[in-house]
């Protein structure tokens, strides 16, 4: 082992965070402030709030009222927030395998869609259930990974917008070079 690495093994990381819920609420009002006045919050909370705690951001998040979403990225978290009874509803942007599709029609959660074929598998799988399941359909912008390619978007999307068992509730995508002015 060389000298760099042996002294690296012996640094110590004594690294901490500290969120005070009074300033994350006032930097959640600060934004509702500058937003249109129609405009709504989703507080992304996925990983665990990023390491910061799922279950105490989203409580203290949804407590003022002034996020109308919660995003999460895994099954596993949405129904952790709903077991804990967090009432504010859930996005899930993770993808999902078919199996885990009707836990999450029971639950209430709204899905991320990414293509036609996974909005019809969730219109057959809702319309079972008597149920109407909110979506919101990504477009790929560039990023190449979900999303409905934006060429087809148009077409794709009115399409889903018929199915008995979807109630289209939104459109996002995620800009892949949101800082260049090309």
């Amino acid at each position: 082992m060389s000298s760099y690495t042996d002294s690296l093994s012996q640094l110590k990381y004594d690294t901490w965070i500290e969120i005070r819920r009074d300033r994350l609420k006032r930097n959640l009002q600060a934004l509702k402030r500058h937003s249109a006045p129609f405009a709504g919050v989703m507080a992304i909370v996925k990983a665990n709030a990023y390491g910061h705690g799922l279950l105490e951001i989203a409580r203290t998040l949804t407590e003022s009222e002034a996020v109308e979403y919660l995003g999460v990225s895994s099954i596993q978290e949405a129904l952790n927030l709903k077991e804990h009874g967090v009432e504010t509803p859930i996005f899930l942007f993770g993808r999902l395998f078919p199996e885990e599709i009707p836990a999450v029609l029971v639950n209430g959660l709204t899905l991320s869609c990414s293509s036609l074929e996974e909005a019809l598998e969730i219109s057959r799988l809702s319309e079972s259930l008597s149920r109407k399941t909110p979506i919101h359909v990504k477009v790929d912008t560039g990023m190449g990974r979900l999303g409905i390619p934006h060429e087809r978007a148009l077409m794709d999307i009115e399409k889903i917008s018929t199915l008995r068992g979807i109630l289209l509730e939104g459109i996002y995508t995620h800009f892949p070079t949101a800082e260049r002015e090309d």
